[in-house]
This record gives structure tokens, sequence and C-alpha cells, in this order.
């Protein structure tokens, strides 16, 4: 059955875009910082990906693998790695660092207080979820 969900997450980045321009932010420098935070946090995202690939495959060894890589347990870490090394060297190599950081740590806490939000009323709504071993 296809449910119609509201699409909660482009409203707010329309919302969100919409509010900057209509404070004046459009061209502003700051927006290049909050900019290369996204980037940063898209980079750090697959950064994760690749470990938790890793942890699960190493968790539960025996589950099928859709996709069949040679050395399978060294190209997750290898990614990890790479990507780890590239995030800090961004960081390293940038003119506003501390910004950079500031609005990283910003954002993280923003998403981390939608998604306990979210939890709360998908929980309200649809009741307790029924935990099975």
């Amino acid at each position: 059955v296809a449910r119609n969900r509201a699409p909660v997450p482009l409203v707010l980045l329309g919302l969100g875009t919409g509010i900057m321009m209509a404070v004046g932010m459009a061209g502003e420098p700051i927006l290049e910082v909050y900019t290369r935070a996204g980037i940063w946090l898209w980079l750090f995202n697959y950064a994760i990906i690749h470990l938790c690939v890793l942890i699960i495959s190493k968790r539960i060894p025996d589950k099928p693998k859709h996709i069949q890589i040679r050395g399978y347990p060294v190209f997750p870490m290898v990614a990890f790695t790479v990507l780890i090394t590239i995030l800090f060297g961004l960081l390293w190599t940038d003119d506003e660092s501390v910004l950079l950081i500031k609005s990283i740590l910003f954002i993280i806490a923003g998403l981390s207080l939608y998604g306990l939000l979210w939890v709360r009323f998908r929980r309200e709504v649809t009741g307790p979820s029924v935990v099975r071993p």
C-alpha cells in the first residue's frame, strides 16, 4: 500500500533557502562557508557509510552481499581512510576553518534536533513500535 508522505525535507530545504534569501544572504561570503560545510558533511556521510559497511560485514559474516568485489574488506577501509584524510585536509587548508567547524557543528545540532523531534512525532502518530528479538 503506497502511503502519501509529505515531502518534509524538501519543504524545509526550500523554506530555509527562502528565508536566507529574504534576509539578504544571497551573494554573501558566509554562504560559501555554509556550502563548504554542506559538502564536508556530505563527504563525512559517505565515510560513515563505508565504515558501517565494514562493521556490518564483520558482525554478520554469512550475510549475502549484493555486490561482490575482490578484496571486499579492504575497499571500505581504504575508502573510509581516504575520505577522512580529505575531510581533515579540507579543514586544515580552509581560510575560515573556525567558522567552518562552527557551521558544521550547528548543522549537526540542528539535524539531531530535527531527527529527535521526527522520531518523537512518529511515535505519537504510529504508537510505540514493537521490538522483536
